[in-house]
C-alpha cells in the first residue's frame, strides 16, 4: 500500500509502460493475497473457538466492514443489518 501511495505521489505510475504497470499490479495483488492468507489462518482458529451467537455477531459486524455483505457487492449491509438476524 505504501509503495502504491509513493507511486501516485511522485507520478511515476503514469510514466510506466504497460508491462511495467502489469508487473507492479501483480506484485501488489500477490502481497494482498499473502495478507489475506495470513489473516484467514488466524481467523479460522479464532472462529472455531466462538459460540454460535458469537459467530453470528462476528459475521454481522465484520463482513460488512470487509465489503462482503449483500452477496459480496459491498454496500455496507450484512445479513443481520438488513434482515435483523
Amino acid at each position: 500500500m505504501h509503495e502504491m501511495m509513493d507511486k501516485f505521489s511522485d507520478e511515476s505510475l503514469a510514466t510506466m509502460s504497460l508491462p511495467e504497470r502489469l508487473s507492479y499490479r501483480q506484485r501488489n495483488l500477490e502481497a494482498s493475497l499473502r495478507e489475506v492468507e495470513n489473516l484467514s489462518s488466524a481467523v479460522d482458529k479464532l472462529y472455531a473457538a466462538l459460540s454460535d451467537d458469537q459467530k453470528t455477531a462476528a459475521d454481522d459486524v465484520v463482513l460488512p466492514m470487509m465489503g462482503m455483505g449483500m452477496g459480496s457487492g459491498g454496500g455496507g449491509f450484512g445479513p443481520g443489518m438488513m434482515f435483523g438476524r
